[in-house]
């Protein structure tokens, strides 16, 4: 059995993702698309906005899909938004893995590179 915390409620029901439960789904059902053997398909038009709300592109929220055990410790998100909690116990800083640094600034990258090319908005 599952212990639950002292409040009664977990941190997805608070609201980190800044997502809808419908965006979530959408979500989800690509990306098990994507990860299956000779599923791949076309990024929907409505996934696309999600992964930038979460700073992330196809092939970088693919990644921490795959290898979300390795990407993320105690906490998961987008280094930027994990420097800034702390522990609300000990008041410790959360530590993101080097690889999962790495996974963000290459995603920040390959968007720069492609608003470069597509030109001003």
């Amino acid at each position: 059995m599952r212990k639950q915390n002292k409040t009664g409620t977990r941190c997805s029901d608070k609201g980190f993702l800044p997502m809808s439960l419908g965006d979530y789904m959408q979500l989800l059902d690509w990306t098990g698309r994507q990860l299956a053997q000779g599923k791949k398909g076309r990024i929907p038009d409505t996934v696309g906005p999600i992964l930038e709300r979460l700073q992330l592109d196809h092939q970088g929220w693919c990644d921490l899909v795959a290898h979300f055990g390795r990407r993320f410790f105690v906490v998961a998100g987008a280094p930027t938004t994990i420097d800034g909690t702390t522990s609300r116990v000990n008041q410790h800083r959360y530590n993101v893995p080097s690889a999962t640094r790495q996974l963000y600034r290459e995603v920040e990258s390959r968007q720069a590179s492609t608003a470069q090319r597509c030109g001003p908005a």
